[in-house]
C-alpha cells in the first residue's frame, strides 16, 4: 500500500460513522479511537463558536446524540467554522423532528454570517439562481420561525423552555443593508418576495414602496421592468 493510499484509508476510518467503526473494531484500537474522539471534539468546538445560540437551544439531554449523528452523517470537509455551521444547519433542517426552533435558529445564525461577509467583502450582486425582475441580493436571506423570533431567541439565551408554535409563521429578513442585519418582514414584503421567487416579471404597483425599502436595505437588487397599473 502506498503512503497516499494509507493516508486516505486512515482518514476514512477516522471519519467513519460510529456504527461502522465499531463493526470494524476501530473503537478497540486506543490510538485510532482517541484520534476519532479528538476530531469530533474539534468539530463540536467549531459549532459552539459558529452557532452559539443554536447550541444553547439544543436540549441538554439530546445535544450529544445530535452532534454525534451529525458527525456520522456529514463527514468533515473543512476546518473553517462557517462551513461546519452550514453543514449542521442543513442537517437540522433535514431532520423529520428536530428540537423545537433549532433549525430556524441555525439558519438565522448562518444567514447572519452570510450578511456580514457580504457587507465586508462583496457588493449586492444578484444571485445566479434568483428569478424574477427583483432578485435576492448576495448575503440576503429569509428565515422562517414557527413562533415570534424574539421569544424564540430570548428562550434560547436564557435556556428556558421554548415557546410553542403559533398558527402562523413568522419571518426574519437578514441582509447587509439592514441596521443590525435583521428585522421582521412585513406582509407586503413577504408577498413581494414570494412573487419574485416565483419568477414574476410584473410587480403590483401597491408593492412599489416595499420594493424600494428592500432595494435600499440590499435585500433585493434590480428594479422591476414594469409596475402594473391599478
Amino acid at each position: 500500500m502506498s503512503l497516499a493510499d494509507w493516508q486516505r484509508e486512515l482518514a476514512a476510518r477516522i471519519a467513519a460513522p460510529h456504527a461502522a467503526a465499531a463493526a470494524a473494531g476501530d473503537l478497540d484500537q486506543p490510538g485510532l479511537a482517541l484520534t476519532r474522539m479528538l476530531q469530533r471534539n474539534w468539530r463540536h468546538t467549531r459549532l459552539t463558536h459558529a452557532l452559539p445560540l443554536t447550541m444553547r437551544a439544543l436540549p441538554a439531554g439530546a445535544r450529544h446524540a445530535l452532534l454525534s449523528d451529525y458527525c456520522d452523517a456529514c463527514p468533515c470537509v473543512s476546518f473553517f467554522p462557517v462551513h461546519e455551521a452550514r453543514g449542521f444547519a442543513g442537517f437540522l433542517a433535514s431532520l423529520a423532528a428536530s428540537p423545537p426552533h433549532a433549525a430556524s435558529i441555525a439558519a438565522m445564525e448562518v444567514a447572519l454570517i452570510d450578511a456580514f461577509e457580504a457587507g465586508v467583502f462583496a457588493d449586492a450582486a444578484p444571485r445566479a439562481d434568483a428569478a424574477g425582475s427583483l432578485q435576492m441580493a448576495r448575503g440576503a436571506s429569509r428565515v422562517r420561525f414557527t413562533a415570534p423570533p424574539e421569544q424564540v431567541l430570548a428562550s434560547a439565551l436564557a435556556r428556558r423552555e421554548p415557546p410553542p408554535p403559533t398558527a402562523e409563521d413568522h419571518e426574519l429578513l437578514i441582509a447587509p443593508g439592514i441596521p443590525g442585519l435583521a428585522r421582521p418582514a412585513s406582509a407586503a414584503e413577504r408577498r413581494l418576495l414570494d412573487l419574485c421567487a416565483a419568477g414574476a416579471v410584473h410587480i403590483p404597483v401597491e408593492l412599489a414602496a416595499a420594493a424600494a425599502t428592500l432595494l435600499a436595505e440590499r435585500v433585493v437588487v434590480s428594479m422591476p421592468r414594469q409596475l402594473e397599473g391599478p
